[in-house]
């Protein structure tokens, strides 16, 4: 019975390790749809979240940048779980407390942007996601 338990008990503990570093990107936040979103292709509104789910054991960064003429704005104070950089036509959005949700209330303007995912401390982007808003 023990040569069964034990293995059973190692992956056991690894697969709940992996699902402990989950990031979901929910359709919408506090503030509308979740420009963070991957299946989100809709943005006629101005007005967005900033948002994401994380594992107890999960991190986020993420990176905007202006690829063409792209102008964003938040809202000060409207800012839950992120720490938020200056702004030089890059902005960087990173998670403070791991297994919370992150969110912002996030205005959009025409441009083009690109939205880098640095998800668990990766150092090269784990997704990337292009918009033009005209």
């Amino acid at each position: 019975m023990k040569q069964i338990i034990i293995p059973f008990l190692i992956i056991l503990s690894f697969f709940s390790c992996k699902k402990s570093k989950i990031i979901t990107y929910p359709e919408n936040g506090a503030y509308g749809i979740n420009i963070l979103n991957k299946g989100n292709t809709d943005f006629s509104s101005e007005e967005y979240s900033l948002a994401a789910n994380l594992g107890r054991r999960a991190n986020l960064k993420i990176k905007i940048i202006s690829t063409s003429n792209g102008i964003w704005f938040y809202a000060v104070g409207s800012e839950n779980n992120w720490t938020i950089s200056s702004y030089n036509g890059t902005q960087t959005f990173t998670s403070v407390n791991k297994g919370d949700k992150c969110d912002l209330y996030f205005l959009l303007h025409s441009g083009a942007y690109l939205i880098e995912y640095y998800e668990n401390e990766d150092s090269s982007p784990t997704y990337t996601k292009s918009i033009i808003k005209s």
